[in-house]
């Protein structure tokens, strides 16, 4: 399966986690959220950061989406109220 990385720009914490949890239903994988300016936090099989995180800021979501449902992530993201890095 070919799979390709995506970025997006969210401005709190709290989209970047909703299109976390849709994006993993297209067998996406390897979820990054970034603070910009500081914080980082990776996300395995749970969600779930630290309080400092979840401080108003901008965030950048990456991840691995499998080739055939890159149209739909972007979606997804554009639902959560994100944009395409």
């Amino acid at each position: 399966m070919d799979v390709q990385t995506i970025q997006a720009r969210f401005d709190n914490q709290e989209q970047a986690e909703s299109a976390i949890r849709k994006l993993a239903a297209l067998r996406g994988d390897r979820f990054r959220i970034e603070r910009e300016g500081s914080f980082s936090v990776e996300f395995a099989a749970e969600l779930g950061t630290p309080e400092e995180a979840a401080e108003s800021g901008s965030f950048t979501l990456s991840a691995n989406i499998p080739q055939e449902a890159s149209d739909r992530a972007r979606s997804v993201i554009e639902a959560a109220g994100g944009r395409m890095a």
